[in-house]
């Protein structure tokens, strides 16, 4: 690994690495990027996330071993320097860069880089199959994921907290509204890294992906039981075209509106 005299300084979103595909959901920008050459030591102005989908990458981040596999999950604070390069070729990684909004709301602690957990990586491995398929819910999903990245252990009680019935209330009665973890928790008087975290452990999903399913539930009663045109249920839905409906409702019901309708046609 070549180090150089001074470390490099990289700017927000701007990392090494072939650009395979970009996107903004924001409350963070996230990056895929492909095999680069060796990479000198650097430094990025902003705090930000690694995580490798395919490949081996060789990093002095504090806490790796020298080669982390693919999975593996990385925090790196502004300022942190580092040089690192994948060992072998056709490596890729995603890149996750907070908002500055959020990145003020809700911030970790400090340690330096590291290496993450395995529910870290479970984290951004939702939110990397989120960020490759995005629908009209996907910015909601990934902010809870990434709020679930800044708490600081994991979520025990057993007792669901009374705030719980409120919201998820609030999502199934209003299911056509966009919303956000941040405007929930703020009406349910939490913080919003708690509301993330106990929310996922008392429904077993993140607040986008539970209104993903109240959206498809009540689109495929209207799909079965009406002869509604499918472009007006998806904006009953709160959909904002036919095709953003088509995307999210496949998502849950493995298929298109069309063909469930014919499958299911009470």
């Amino acid at each position: 690994m070549r180090l150089a005299t001074s470390p490099r300084h990289l700017s927000a979103g701007e990392f090494f690495g072939r650009v395979e595909a970009r996107a903004s959901f924001g409350c963070a920008d996230i990056s895929f990027l492909g095999n680069a050459p060796e990479v000198e030591l650097h430094e990025h102005a902003v705090d930000h996330f690694v995580l490798l989908l395919t490949g081996a990458y060789a990093t002095d981040a504090y806490g790796a071993d020298g080669v982390v596999e693919a999975g593996a999950a990385l925090h790196n604070p502004a300022g942190t320097r580092h040089a690192d390069a994948f060992s072998r070729p056709s490596g890729m990684l995603m890149t996750l860069t907070p908002s500055a909004a959020f990145a003020t709301s809700a911030r970790l602690p400090d340690r330096g880089a590291r290496v993450l957990g395995s529910i870290a990586s479970a984290r951004l491995g939702e939110i990397a199959c989120e960020a490759r398929a995005p629908d009209a819910l996907s910015a909601f999903t990934i902010e809870a994921s990434l709020l679930e990245l800044h708490a600081r252990h994991t979520h025990s009680e057993r007792t669901p907290p009374r705030w719980l019935a409120r919201a998820r209330a609030r999502l199934d009665e209003a299911c056509e509204e966009a919303a956000s973890v941040a405007a929930l928790a703020r009406e349910c008087g939490v913080h919003p890294v708690y509301f993330a975290r106990a929310f996922r452990t008392h429904t077993g999903a993140t607040p986008g992906a539970y209104q993903r399913r109240v959206r498809a539930r009540r689109a495929a009663a209207l799909l079965a039981r009406t002869q509604t045109p499918i472009a007006e249920i998806a904006l009953a839905c709160g959909f904002a075209d036919q095709a953003a409906f088509t995307k999210s409702f496949s998502r849950v019901a493995r298929l298109a509106p069309a063909a469930f309708r014919h499958k299911w046609r009470v």
